[in-house]
Protein backbone atom coordinates (compact mmCIF):
# COMPACT_ATOMS: atom_id res chain seq x y z
CA UNK A 1 0.00 0.00 0.00
CA UNK A 2 1.27 3.11 -1.17
CA UNK A 3 0.86 6.16 1.48
CA UNK A 4 1.00 9.26 -0.74
CA UNK A 5 0.11 12.56 0.82
CA UNK A 6 -3.37 11.21 2.24
CA UNK A 7 -5.26 10.72 5.34
CA UNK A 8 -7.51 7.83 5.79
CA UNK A 9 -10.78 8.16 7.92
CA UNK A 10 -12.75 5.17 8.91
CA UNK A 11 -16.69 5.43 8.95
CA UNK A 12 -18.93 3.05 10.43
CA UNK A 13 -21.99 2.24 8.24
CA UNK A 14 -24.22 -0.76 9.08
CA UNK A 15 -21.64 -2.52 10.94
CA UNK A 16 -18.93 -1.72 8.27
CA UNK A 17 -15.99 -0.01 8.11
CA UNK A 18 -15.27 2.03 5.03
CA UNK A 19 -11.43 3.35 4.74
CA UNK A 20 -11.50 6.23 2.72
CA UNK A 21 -8.89 8.86 2.08
CA UNK A 22 -9.06 12.28 2.67
CA UNK A 23 -7.23 15.51 0.85
CA UNK A 24 -3.76 15.84 2.47
CA UNK A 25 -5.29 19.57 3.52
CA UNK A 26 -8.52 18.02 5.66
CA UNK A 27 -8.01 18.35 9.37
CA UNK A 28 -5.63 15.47 10.45
CA UNK A 29 -7.35 12.69 12.54
CA UNK A 30 -6.49 12.19 16.45
CA UNK A 31 -2.92 10.19 16.24
CA UNK A 32 -5.02 7.57 18.75
CA UNK A 33 -7.98 7.03 16.67
CA UNK A 34 -9.02 3.90 15.10
CA UNK A 35 -8.02 4.21 11.70
CA UNK A 36 -4.59 5.27 12.61
CA UNK A 37 -4.13 1.63 14.70
CA UNK A 38 -5.40 -0.18 11.72
CA UNK A 39 -2.89 1.18 9.68
CA UNK A 40 -0.37 0.59 11.91
CA UNK A 41 -1.89 -3.41 11.65
CA UNK A 42 -1.14 -3.04 8.13
CA UNK A 43 1.94 -2.09 8.85
CA UNK A 44 2.77 -4.68 11.13
CA UNK A 45 1.49 -7.31 9.03
CA UNK A 46 3.48 -6.68 6.08
CA UNK A 47 6.78 -6.59 8.10
CA UNK A 48 5.31 -10.09 9.16
CA UNK A 49 5.08 -9.09 13.09
CA UNK A 50 1.46 -10.37 13.43
CA UNK A 51 1.45 -10.19 17.04
CA UNK A 52 2.02 -6.25 16.86
CA UNK A 53 -0.40 -6.13 14.11
CA UNK A 54 -3.37 -7.90 16.36
CA UNK A 55 -2.15 -5.14 19.34
CA UNK A 56 -2.96 -2.41 16.75
CA UNK A 57 -6.37 -4.34 15.58
CA UNK A 58 -7.40 -4.70 19.67
CA UNK A 59 -6.36 -1.25 20.23
CA UNK A 60 -8.85 0.14 17.09
CA UNK A 61 -11.97 -2.27 18.36
CA UNK A 62 -11.63 -0.44 21.68
CA UNK A 63 -12.04 2.79 19.99
CA UNK A 64 -14.75 1.72 17.28
CA UNK A 65 -16.67 -1.08 19.31
CA UNK A 66 -19.52 -1.36 17.05
CA UNK A 67 -17.41 -2.39 13.91
CA UNK A 68 -17.92 -5.53 12.77
CA UNK A 69 -15.32 -4.86 10.46
CA UNK A 70 -12.74 -4.78 12.79
CA UNK A 71 -13.91 -7.48 14.89
CA UNK A 72 -13.67 -10.09 12.24
CA UNK A 73 -10.33 -8.62 11.28
CA UNK A 74 -9.10 -8.93 15.26
CA UNK A 75 -10.91 -12.33 14.92
CA UNK A 76 -9.00 -13.07 11.65
CA UNK A 77 -5.34 -12.12 13.15
CA UNK A 78 -6.49 -14.05 16.68
CA UNK A 79 -6.92 -17.41 14.44
CA UNK A 80 -3.49 -16.97 12.25
CA UNK A 81 -2.03 -16.65 15.55
CA UNK A 82 -3.46 -19.73 16.87
CA UNK A 83 -5.72 -17.84 19.94
CA UNK A 84 -8.77 -20.50 19.19
CA UNK A 85 -10.77 -19.17 22.23
CA UNK A 86 -9.88 -15.23 21.89
CA UNK A 87 -10.85 -15.71 17.75
CA UNK A 88 -14.58 -17.51 18.47
CA UNK A 89 -14.93 -14.32 20.98
CA UNK A 90 -14.13 -11.75 18.10
CA UNK A 91 -15.66 -13.32 15.38
CA UNK A 92 -19.32 -13.97 17.25
CA UNK A 93 -18.85 -10.12 18.25
CA UNK A 94 -18.70 -9.40 14.61
CA UNK A 95 -21.31 -11.85 13.26
CA UNK A 96 -23.69 -10.12 16.29
CA UNK A 97 -23.07 -6.83 14.81
CA UNK A 98 -23.82 -8.14 11.86
CA UNK A 99 -25.31 -11.27 11.84
CA UNK A 100 -25.82 -10.92 7.28
CA UNK A 101 -22.01 -10.88 7.35
CA UNK A 102 -21.40 -13.90 5.01
CA UNK A 103 -17.04 -13.57 5.79
CA UNK A 104 -17.67 -13.42 9.50
CA UNK A 105 -19.45 -16.70 9.31
CA UNK A 106 -17.44 -18.35 7.15
CA UNK A 107 -14.50 -17.37 9.45
CA UNK A 108 -16.12 -18.74 12.45
CA UNK A 109 -16.82 -21.92 10.80
CA UNK A 110 -13.35 -22.32 10.12
CA UNK A 111 -12.20 -21.43 13.83
CA UNK A 112 -15.09 -23.64 15.52
CA UNK A 113 -13.66 -26.66 13.17
CA UNK A 114 -9.73 -26.18 14.01
CA UNK A 115 -11.18 -26.00 17.70
CA UNK A 116 -12.33 -29.22 17.32
CA UNK A 117 -15.99 -27.86 17.50
CA UNK A 118 -17.32 -29.44 14.44
CA UNK A 119 -21.46 -29.31 14.89
CA UNK A 120 -20.51 -25.02 15.77
CA UNK A 121 -18.89 -25.15 12.54
CA UNK A 122 -21.51 -26.30 10.58
CA UNK A 123 -24.34 -24.73 12.06
CA UNK A 124 -21.98 -21.17 11.31
CA UNK A 125 -21.30 -22.45 7.76
CA UNK A 126 -24.68 -23.34 7.04
CA UNK A 127 -25.89 -19.93 7.52
CA UNK A 128 -23.09 -18.76 5.29
CA UNK A 129 -24.67 -21.02 2.17
CA UNK A 130 -28.16 -19.91 3.11
CA UNK A 131 -27.53 -16.50 2.90
CA UNK A 132 -25.13 -16.75 0.01
CA UNK A 133 -25.27 -19.89 -2.23
CA UNK A 134 -23.29 -18.70 -4.46
CA UNK A 135 -20.58 -17.72 -2.48
CA UNK A 136 -18.31 -20.70 -3.54
CA UNK A 137 -16.35 -20.32 -0.22
CA UNK A 138 -19.05 -21.34 1.72
CA UNK A 139 -20.03 -23.61 -0.21
CA UNK A 140 -16.93 -25.52 -0.40
CA UNK A 141 -16.28 -25.06 3.87
CA UNK A 142 -19.64 -26.43 4.58
CA UNK A 143 -18.96 -29.13 2.27
CA UNK A 144 -15.71 -30.27 3.64
CA UNK A 145 -17.50 -30.05 7.19
CA UNK A 146 -20.03 -32.49 6.20
CA UNK A 147 -17.96 -34.33 4.07
CA UNK A 148 -16.67 -37.00 7.06
CA UNK A 149 -20.29 -37.74 7.93
CA UNK A 150 -22.14 -37.57 4.61
CA UNK A 151 -20.35 -37.64 1.64
CA UNK A 152 -23.20 -37.44 -0.32
CA UNK A 153 -24.72 -34.25 1.22
CA UNK A 154 -20.96 -33.13 0.30
CA UNK A 155 -21.47 -33.56 -3.01
CA UNK A 156 -24.96 -32.57 -3.41
CA UNK A 157 -24.09 -29.06 -2.32
CA UNK A 158 -21.24 -29.07 -5.05
CA UNK A 159 -24.00 -29.91 -7.72
CA UNK A 160 -26.44 -27.54 -6.73
CA UNK A 161 -23.63 -25.03 -7.05
CA UNK A 162 -22.82 -26.36 -10.46
CA UNK A 163 -26.35 -25.97 -11.57
CA UNK A 164 -26.08 -22.22 -11.45
CA UNK A 165 -22.37 -22.09 -12.03
CA UNK A 166 -21.57 -25.02 -15.00
CA UNK A 167 -18.57 -23.19 -15.84
CA UNK A 168 -16.42 -24.18 -12.30
CA UNK A 169 -14.01 -26.92 -13.18
CA UNK A 170 -12.70 -26.67 -9.34
CA UNK A 171 -16.07 -27.69 -8.19
CA UNK A 172 -16.61 -30.28 -10.05
CA UNK A 173 -13.04 -31.37 -9.29
CA UNK A 174 -14.51 -31.39 -6.17
CA UNK A 175 -16.89 -33.94 -7.05
CA UNK A 176 -14.61 -36.27 -8.55
CA UNK A 177 -12.41 -36.73 -5.49
CA UNK A 178 -15.78 -37.28 -3.39
CA UNK A 179 -17.10 -39.77 -5.39
CA UNK A 180 -13.45 -41.64 -5.51
CA UNK A 181 -13.15 -41.47 -1.72
CA UNK A 182 -15.95 -43.30 -1.41
CA UNK A 183 -15.39 -46.38 -3.73
CA UNK A 184 -18.01 -44.93 -6.74
CA UNK A 185 -15.25 -45.09 -9.16
CA UNK A 186 -18.06 -45.40 -12.11
CA UNK A 187 -19.28 -41.92 -11.02
CA UNK A 188 -15.71 -40.48 -10.30
CA UNK A 189 -14.54 -41.43 -14.07
CA UNK A 190 -17.76 -39.37 -15.23
CA UNK A 191 -16.89 -36.57 -12.96
CA UNK A 192 -13.28 -36.10 -13.68
CA UNK A 193 -14.22 -35.99 -17.49
CA UNK A 194 -16.92 -33.58 -16.74
CA UNK A 195 -14.19 -31.42 -14.98
CA UNK A 196 -12.03 -32.01 -18.23
CA UNK A 197 -14.95 -30.68 -20.54
CA UNK A 198 -15.62 -27.63 -18.36
CA UNK A 199 -11.37 -26.97 -18.57
CA UNK A 200 -11.47 -26.89 -21.96
CA UNK A 201 -14.91 -24.97 -22.16
CA UNK A 202 -13.66 -22.34 -19.91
Amino acid sequence: MRLNRQIFSVLSLGGVVLLGARPAHAAAAPMEDAPHHYLKALLHETQGNLAAAQEELQAAVKLSPKSAYLFRETAEFDFRLGELKKAEQDVEKAIEINPQSVRALILAGQIYWADGEAEKAEEKLRQAVKLSPDDSDAVVNLAGAVTPKNPHEAIRLYNDYLVRHPGSVDMQEHVAQLYQSIGDTDSAKRSWDDSDRRALLS
